[in-house]
């Protein structure tokens, strides 16, 4: 197994690989704890839901990214030198990940801003919910396509 130098020390690249992406999952979960915090704090202030509904939405498919993105940032930063046979498909995983997050994303905020705004608009009301069961369909169809 290949072996990789830290600070004059040999690491197995079985040991770095892990301890890079916990790293990095730590610190991106972190800074998501406290712009949370900070955006939720401003949004309960504000007068219209649809910020509330954004920060809602925003929170799993974010938490998608930060774990996604440890796998991607690990294949950066593991030098080409080493044995790359364990991180070939970070990068085409993080890229499947993200699609499945945006996705998750769009759906969940256009299905809360239908449900939050229908006793508002005429023709949500006609359709009886009817309008998000579609749009959840059409997200799905977009994630199979």
């Amino acid at each position: 197994m290949s072996e990789i130098n830290i600070l004059g020390v040999s690491v197995s690249i079985r040991i770095v690989i892990p301890v890079i992406f916990l790293v990095w999952v730590t610190v991106l979960f972190f800074v998501k704890k406290i712009f949370f915090t900070v955006i939720k704090k401003i949004a309960k202030k504000t007068k219209t839901r649809i910020d509330d509904i954004f920060v809602q939405s925003a929170d799993f498919p974010l938490t998608l990214l930060i774990l996604a993105s440890g796998g991607a940032i690990v294949e950066r930063l593991i030098p080409i030198a080493t044995n790359n046979e364990l991180t070939t498909y970070f990068i085409v995983g993080f890229k499947a990940i993200a699609v499945i997050a945006i996705v998750l994303f769009f759906d969940k905020f256009l299905n809360a801003i239908i449900n939050s705004y229908s006793g508002k608009v005429e023709i949500l009301k006609a359709s009886g919910g009817g309008s998000s069961g579609d749009l959840s369909v059409l997200s799905l169809s977009v994630l199979a396509s």
